[in-house]
């Protein structure tokens, strides 16, 4: 079968059908792909982007090009989280890795970016955290986006929950967020 090639930023490109090609055609992931680390005293937080090619996405029969990532927290000199192993193991299934996505969006698509540059895009990610994916409605969001200038390169990244958290049988959940708390965090590029 011909496989259409189409922007994977541009939404009125997007259309139904099978064999179709969502290509990162502006290489607006190579932005982001590399080692960035966030660090406050003894706390700190470490992600590694990778852009990966042609994902088959079997549900829909089409192609596109995924940002996928990994992580280590540390809180106040305990690692809380460490997910950057799945990056020399990975999962079967690259969608399966706890940072993923491909939707790129404007400053003025939701959430509002009120301190974004004009045309400035950011990429919206999925975020999970293994060691709490046991609660029913808890997830996340991960808003990227390139800030600064100069020879240090920095992105600003947005940890927001998506969803609602259900409570079952009047049983409270144990937990009402992941390892690394929600919130915004700047990180500085080490690799």
């Amino acid at each position: 079968a011909q496989i259409t090639t189409l922007p994977l930023y541009s939404s009125e490109d997007y259309e139904d059908g099978v064999d179709i090609y969502y290509k990162d055609t502006f290489n607006d992931f190579d932005n982001y792909t590399g080692t960035w680390e966030y660090v406050n005293g003894t706390t700190s937080l470490r992600i590694v982007f990778e852009k990966k090619l042609l994902y088959h996405d079997a549900f829909d029969n089409n192609y596109r090009d995924l940002l996928i990532g990994e992580y280590r927290y540390i809180e106040n000199g305990v690692e809380k989280i460490n997910t950057l192993p799945l990056l020399t193991n990975p999962p079967l299934d690259l969608i399966e890795h706890t940072i993923v996505g491909s939707s790129i969006i404007g400053n003025d698509n939701f959430p509002i970016c009120s301190d974004c540059s004009n045309g400035q895009k950011r990429v919206v990610l999925s975020f999970e955290d293994p060691l709490r994916n046991n609660v029913e409605g808890l997830f996340g969001n991960l808003i990227v986006r390139r800030v600064g200038a100069g020879s240090v390169q920095q992105i600003k990244i947005e940890l927001r929950q998506r969803g609602n958290i259900l409570v079952i049988d009047n049983i409270p959940p144990l937990y009402s967020s992941f390892n690394v708390p929600w919130g915004e965090y700047t990180l500085t590029k080490v690799q």
